[in-house]
């Protein structure tokens, strides 16, 4: 849980927020990627170097 306090500077919550959205969005972005290259790879072997 990110438990805000008054002690805490609105920047560094901003920054510790955006470093938690990057991870999130950076490791669905690598999933959608491999499940990507393994969907397009089936499908070039199934019909040839066809561009999908």
């Amino acid at each position: 849980m990110l438990v805000l306090t008054p002690s805490i500077s609105n920047k560094n919550t901003q920054a510790k927020i955006s470093t938690i959205f990057k991870n999130i969005v950076d490791s669905s972005l690598k999933n959608y990627a491999r499940i990507y290259m393994r969907y397009t790879s089936i499908i070039t072997e199934k019909w040839g170097n066809k561009v999908v």
